[in-house]
């Protein structure tokens, strides 16, 4: 008998005329039904905007929660975010899963950034080598070296 299923989606768009990384983020369980869109400036991911949706909650005091988000934009993704964002949104006025929501749309505004990358490289679906990829984001101020296997500095390809 299942007791709890949990779903997330993450999308990220290019908005051209803007220059800017549109990525949304939603997750759905028995008792959740909600999401955020996150918009980052390209190329050094600073949150430009976020509209957060919320709509199911277990508790009538939840919803409370989203006059908090508006205190992310101006923070860029880099080394600490989840900190900044535990301290700027989490805590006793915020929300673990609103918190949580936001953080995933920073991680996957990485992903934005590389797929972008891979994309003028004519390989859209093709992923680049570790070492070339660790100093791509490198060059943006965002390390990977040593945060997994396929980038350990005793990974053979690394």
């Amino acid at each position: 008998m299942e007791l709890f299923h949990r779903k997330k989606d993450y999308k990220v768009l290019w908005d051209n005329p803007e220059n800017r990384f549109v990525v949304t983020v939603s997750m759905k369980d028995s008792f959740h039904d909600m999401g955020v869109e996150v918009i980052f400036q390209y190329p050094d991911l600073v949150i430009v905007s976020i509209k957060p949706w919320i709509n199911q909650t277990p508790y009538p005091v939840c919803p409370t929660a989203l006059t908090q988000l508006s205190k992310c934009v101006g923070l860029q993704v880099k080394p600490g975010l989840a900190f900044l964002l535990e301290k700027q949104i989490g805590g006793k006025e915020g929300c673990t899963h609103l918190t949580n929501l936001i953080l995933d749309a920073c991680h996957i505004s990485v992903q934005g950034l590389l797929a972008k990358k891979c994309m003028e490289m004519g390989n859209p679906q093709q992923p680049y080598p570790p070492e070339e990829k660790i100093a791509f984001l490198e060059q943006h101020r965002l390390s990977v070296r040593n945060t997994c296997v396929a980038y350990s500095v005793q990974s053979p390809k690394v």
